[in-house]
């Protein structure tokens, strides 16, 4: 694909001879051709200041034969058209192979006035340019015998470094000696450093490479706890917090390889609401902050726009935490029946033959019985030979089979099949909450949006300020559904251990939004950090970095308060089914006894009735 190049020619005044530029004209075109391969010119004149368009026209002409160009008069131009003129699509040209040419003669009449056209200049474009990046610029400046250029090429130079015009380079000409050689002049701001070179087109680079290093230069950064992506580790001892995280290391990379600092502006709150991407976006539009302390979704600041970034770095995988059932729980088979109701009849079968072979009812009670039967202390012993007969071969079948009747009578289990959340349908039919950041969701899943997912996850899910308490959720209650980010996701489920296993990641993952380096509007280091992140991508040592950081927060106080709360779970099931066997059993002994007791009542008035008749 064709690029499409520019050189945009700015004159501010009158040149008093055109012709003298010819000599160096020539190899200075040539140089900016083999360097940019301009497809396209645009010249800039100002009618109202000179007419060196009318003055040059056939030499321009001339020298730019071979490259497309376009003309324009900002003097022709009402204020309004100025504002919206370089969001013009022929102006709109990559910052890359882009280049202005700025044309000025100076006198010493003109001299102060110069510095108030060319900063000009620069607030025009800054405010009227719709693309933030700057331009790379190259000043031409004619200067005769009598003007002192000194501290004007410093004034310029350091004003155009804060409207961050970072390539910036002045070719000083000479008028009154042609045979002298133009030279070169540069501002350093790393360096803090004016650099004079006499201009040789076969040697000398128009535009250096200042990023290279940046002699340790301080970018202002602002740091929050945000883990995994950052991590703070304040420690007492040091004014200085440890900082970690996933991306952490891009960062550190980006630091040592251009040589540069970064200092923080200050510490904000832990927090994962709208109101900390507000205040991101606030600190990076105004300059407050060069850059952020890592990676985000590019549609993270979308809404607000007026951001830089960089070259993608990644992805923002979007995964649903699901909470994790066991097969069986608990399986409440027949078998509990059974041995309730052997049990029951065991003990009424002995009440009934202590009735028949007619054994001290005093003894033989159910709840004697019932004690005889468990192995538990009896409060009488039976006197009797029969009495003790029986006594004996029941306590000893009690020894051998009373343990295991009650271990099998607590080992109780009911079958529960649980929920498989496998897919996106099965999430939407198992009709959980769904719990969703509240700045993904401001940021991803607009209304607007034709996926039926997208649309479904707007209308059904819950903004939750912080994950944390959606995690919680999952642990103690296993009825919610998160989503989150991969990375952050993988965070949480780190920090459950295998023993206390609640949730999991379900695979696959719902989509992925690309990351990518956030700055200033308009921020000079844009192009070569996106250059240096590509180089990152590309070589896969990512991939090599410890992603997942242990979490030493409430995560590990929760897993404790969930081992608490299964192992009381488990006392209270062992409780209510002892409770239960229990209470059925008293029941079934008093439904015996009100069957019983009105017969024995019967029985009883039978014999009172009886008359007995002695003869005299």
């Amino acid at each position: 694909m064709t690029s499409i190049y520019s050189i945009l020619l700015i004159a501010t005044s009158v040149l008093r001879d055109f012709k003298i530029i010819e000599g160096w004209v020539n190899p200075l075109v040539n140089q900016i051709k083999s360097q940019l391969e301009p497809y396209q010119v645009t010249i800039f004149t100002n009618s109202e200041i000179n007419s060196v368009w009318d003055t040059g026209r056939y030499e321009i002409q001339r020298i730019l034969a071979d490259i497309p160009m376009v003309a324009v008069d900002l003097g022709l131009l009402e204020s309004s058209s100025k504002e919206n003129l370089m969001s013009l699509p022929t102006l709109r040209q990559p910052r890359k192979v882009s280049l202005h040419v700025i044309l000025h003669y100076v006198t010493k009449s003109d001299n102060e006035d110069l510095s108030k056209h060319l900063w000009d200049f620069f607030d025009i474009f800054v405010e009227a340019s719709d693309i933030p990046r700057r331009p790379k610029c190259l000043m031409i400046i004619f200067i005769d015998d009598l003007v002192e250029t000194n501290e004007l090429l410093r004034n310029i130079t350091e004003y155009a470094w804060t409207k961050k015009f970072l390539d910036l380079t002045i070719l000083v000409v000479d008028v009154a000696d042609l045979k002298s050689r133009p030279y070169l002049f540069n501002y350093n701001p790393f360096k803090n450093t004016y650099e004079h070179q006499l201009w040789d087109p076969n040697k000398t680079t128009l535009f250096p490479d200042k990023l290279r290093d940046m002699n340790n230069y301080t970018l202002r950064t602002t740091v929050f706890n945000y883990p995994p992506y950052l991590i703070i580790d304040s420690d007492n001892n040091s004014t200085r917090p440890n900082m970690d995280g996933i991306y952490y290391p891009l960062m550190s990379i980006l630091s040592s390889y251009l040589n540069f600092t970064m200092l923080s502006i200050g510490e904000l709150g832990n927090s994962r609401t709208l109101v900390l991407v507000e205040t991101l976006y606030n600190l990076t539009s105004t300059g407050a902050v060069n850059l952020l302390p890592f990676p985000v979704a590019v549609e993270t600041f979308a809404r607000f726009g007026g951001l830089e970034l960089s070259s993608f770095f990644g992805c923002y995988d979007v995964a649903a935490i699901v909470p994790l059932h066991r097969d069986s729980d608990t399986d409440l088979s027949s078998q509990i029946y059974l041995l309730i109701l052997s049990g029951t009849m065991l003990i009424f079968f002995l009440h009934i033959l202590a009735r028949l072979l007619r054994f001290d009812r005093r003894f033989w009670r159910h709840d004697y019985i019932v004690r005889i039967i468990f192995t538990f202390s009896s409060p009488a012993v039976p006197k009797r030979l029969a009495e003790r007969l029986l006594f004996l071969i029941v306590s000893t079948m009690a020894m051998q089979h009373s343990s295991n009747f009650l271990m099998q009578l607590v080992d109780v289990r009911i079958e529960r099949k649980p929920p498989v959340l496998d897919n996106f349908y099965n999430i939407k039919q198992s009709r959980m909450p769904i719990f969703v950041d509240e700045v993904m969701e401001q940021t991803f899943f607009s209304d607007d949006n034709s996926d039926k997912l997208v649309r479904f996850l707007h209308n059904k899910a819950i903004k939750q300020p912080n994950m944390i308490n959606c995690i919680d959720k999952i642990k103690n209650n296993r009825s919610v559904i998160c989503l989150t980010d991969l990375y952050l996701a993988k965070f949480f489920t780190k920090n459950t251990s295998n023993k206390t296993q609640v949730l999991k990641i379900r695979d696959p993952l719902f989509y992925c939004r690309p990351l990518a380096c956030t700055f200033e509007k308009g921020s000079p280091y844009v192009e070569k950090f996106s250059e240096v992140v590509q180089s990152v991508t590309e070589s896969g040592i990512q991939s090599m970095w410890k992603c997942i950081k242990e979490l030493e927060t409430k995560f590990v106080k929760a897993s404790n308060k969930l081992e608490d709360k299964k192992e009381r779970s488990m006392l209270l099931v062992i409780l209510l089914v002892c409770l239960s066997t229990g209470f059925g059993t008293a029941g079934l002994i008093l439904l015996g006894e009100l069957l019983c007791r009105p017969k024995a009542r019967a029985r009883k008035r039978g014999f009172g009735a009886k008359t007995v008749t002695f003869e005299v």
